[in-house]
């Protein structure tokens, strides 16, 4: 699916995280690729299920890795991006996310580490906080000015915020059946389509987030998740982000589906 027909149908969706229930547009065309050195190996996967893919050759985080064909014959001859953001899923320790004792790997996107509890559906409002970018540069080692950084947090947070308010109340103030949702931006790739050699660099994000209680702070949720965009679409040549925005689409389309499964999906009471 074009870009441009997946942000339509992304947002349609109303459903942040790909933690847990993909958007009805990604789905069933294999035309989503998920960041970690791996690619679409094409459509027909079917309605509700997620895409195919296949390693691509190389080793990880490399350079150029060889290329494979996606069905819109979109040739991608490069893994880096992919391969890095990945790694900020994998990665252990505190960071900003704390503690990811819990985490676990999601049963619908294997690349996703979740956690949440079964009371999380009991939440019918929401407060947003302000959102983070804490990527100094993309993953290909260019610098991020603090005005692309605090932008790229606003346009997830706005992403959020209208997604949820399609079935839940967005609120300021702490409660009683109130959760609060924060975020980060732990990376980012930027996307342009080289002017010499005319190769496509993919571009997309990753994140961690976290759901708690408004009043007791206590945790309900939480995930850690990359994404990156591949396509026949041209990137926006005035946005070396434009992927990454369209990723933080992705995510929020999902959000809605993830809370309404909080039950049957539940690592925990």
């Amino acid at each position: 699916m074009k870009r441009a027909m997946r942000r339509a149908a992304c947002v349609w969706a109303t459903g942040l995280l790909g933690a847990l229930a993909g958007c009805a547009s990604d789905t069933g065309s294999g035309q989503w690729v998920r960041a970690g050195g791996y690619t679409a190996a094409g459509a027909g996967a079917g309605a509700g299920a997620s895409a195919a893919v296949a390693p691509t050759s190389g080793a990880a985080g490399g350079e150029a890795t060889g290329s494979v064909e996606s069905t819109m014959r979109l040739r991608v001859t490069e893994s880096r991006a992919a391969s890095a953001l990945q790694e900020k899923v994998e990665a252990g320790g505190q960071g900003w996310l704390g503690d990811r004792s819990g985490l676990r790997p999601s049963p619908r996107h294997p690349t996703t580490m979740y956690e949440q509890s079964a009371r999380l559906v009991s939440y019918a409002a929401f407060i947003v906080e302000p959102m983070e970018c804490l990527a100094q540069q993309t993953v290909r080692g260019v610098a991020m000015d603090d005005a692309e950084r605090t932008a790229l947090a606003a346009a997830l947070r706005e992403e959020t915020v209208r997604s949820l308010a399609t079935v839940y109340s967005i609120v300021t103030e702490p409660g009683p059946g109130v959760a609060t949702i924060r975020a980060a931006i732990t990376g980012v790739a930027a996307s342009r389509r080289d002017p010499v050699t005319g190769e496509l660099r993919i571009g997309g994000a990753s994140v961690e987030m976290e759901i708690v209680d408004s009043v007791t702070r206590e945790r309900l949720a939480a995930a850690v998740e990359a994404d990156i965009v591949d396509d026949a679409g041209e990137p926006d040549a005035a946005d070396p982000f434009s992927d990454a925005r369209l990723v933080f689409k992705h995510w929020a389309a999902r959000l809605n589906l993830w809370l309404r499964d909080a039950d049957r999906l539940a690592t925990r009471p």
